[in-house]
């Protein structure tokens, strides 16, 4: 009995010190219906779905609204608290973990309690992702106006009427890839935000000449686990999305990094140029690789962890190497199209334009011509089948009728 109590308590050391690879920023105790946010972070080896959350109350799960993205190198959970005050927890299931060296899943638990209190707003999402203008539903519990301050995309004032409220957003500010946090309000909210905007105090036609040469790099960003001493090697597009470029370079570690085949002379407009960049370190980085085009420098972050794992088989099923953020694009929801086109990341299929909602009328039209189609062929099975049967009565009836003629 010793024995097993004994292993009992190194197995659960065991199972701490791997949980403990993982941190999750989550209050103690929240108001009834506050908006959480959660930042998910450290050893996390395969990427956290929606499908891994669940909320329960003892054994009991309970409904909980909520979602999950990830942004740079961790990931963000937002979500409503209960509306029931009690005693919850939050459940991340199969976190996929270093445990004693070698990856397994894990499940990640966090207890917190809802008070009695009602919060006076909540807002949803706290968590964006966009390429484009935005909008943040604020909810006032109250029965009077509540004046609250926004920082972006500058300070302003917000007067929340009682009930829903829509605080609209402009991204014409942002210029790139930017990971931005902003406050609405009490709430914190966490952004990845990919703009096109210029300067708006651009004035003289230096200036002006000099915004015209642009650059996009696909993926816009790279962030990676690595194995230490091992070469990674990942396909790196360069667009000219601007005037012609008469002379283009790149700067960078050449202790960690290589590119092959070397770059052109110059890119002209619209022209796109493909290399392999190639990466080797021991240690964790933070880097950028700059290109100067022309007069413009344009950069492309790596950030890099290492890991001391086996490395794993290389990936042949022509599916993409990068994740979806890195491309530039989004994982639509469940009751979300793609408008755009779609790649195959990493992580699963990527938007690279918006997700948007599914009408119900569209689904409604489908339920009634599949209704309809059930219904023909009903139609055309019973009309056959009594084809089929009335030569057979007639049939019988002839046969009887000449048998009586043939009576004495």
């Amino acid at each position: 009995m010793k024995k097993r109590i004994l292993f009992g308590f190194i197995f659960s050391l065991m199972i701490i010190a791997s949980v403990s690879a993982i941190s999750a920023d989550i209050k103690d105790s929240y108001e009834r219906q506050e908006t959480m946010l959660v930042k998910i972070s450290g050893d996390i080896r395969e990427p956290i779905t929606f499908d891994d959350i669940e909320l329960k109350r003892g054994h009991i799960d309970v409904p909980f609204e909520y979602d999950i993205k990830r942004i740079g190198s961790a990931y963000y959970l937002w979500g409503l608290a209960s509306s029931d005050a009690n005693n919850y927890t939050l459940w991340i299931k199969d976190v996929a973990t270093s445990v004693s060296g070698v990856t397994k899943k894990v499940d990640f638990s966090y207890n917190f309690t809802v008070s009695d209190v009602l919060t006076d707003y909540y807002i949803e999402p706290a968590v964006i992702l966009s390429n484009e203008d935005f909008e943040i539903i604020a909810y006032n519990n109250l029965d009077v106006t509540k004046e609250i301050t926004v920082d972006f995309p500058e300070s302003r004032e917000i007067n929340l009427q009682p009930g829903e409220n829509s605080i609209a957003f402009s991204i014409s500010v942002i210029s790139g890839l930017q990971e931005i946090n902003f406050s609405v309000g009490k709430y914190s909210v966490k952004a990845e935000i990919i703009g096109s905007g210029e300067e708006e105090n651009v004035t003289n036609e230096e200036e002006i000449n000099f915004s015209e040469t642009k650059i996009i790099f696909s993926p816009q960003k790279i962030m990676r686990e690595v194995f230490s001493g091992e070469e990674e090697s990942y396909p790196i597009k360069i667009i000219n999305d601007g005037k012609d470029i008469e002379s283009i370079s790149f700067e960078y570690n050449k202790n960690v990094f290589s590119i092959s085949p070397e770059l052109p002379k110059g890119l002209k407009s619209g022209e796109e140029f493909t290399f392999n960049l190639s990466m080797k370190t021991s240690k964790d980085l933070s880097e950028e690789l700059v290109l100067t085009a022309d007069d413009s420098i344009f950069t492309l972050p790596v950030e890099a962890t290492i890991s001391e794992l086996t490395v794993p088989e290389k990936n042949n099923t022509g599916n993409n190497l990068f994740y979806c953020d890195e491309l530039a694009g989004r994982i639509c929801e469940r009751e979300e199209v793609c408008s755009g086109e779609t790649m195959v990341g990493l992580d699963g299929l990527c938007c690279q334009g918006s997700c948007e909602t599914m009408s119900s009328g569209s689904s409604i039209s489908w339920i009634g011509y599949l209704v309809s189609a059930i219904a023909l062929l009903v139609i055309i099975f019973i009309y056959y089948k009594y084809k089929k049967v009335k030569p057979e009565k007639n049939q019988l009836k002839k046969r009887i009728s000449e048998a009586e003629k043939r009576l004495p």
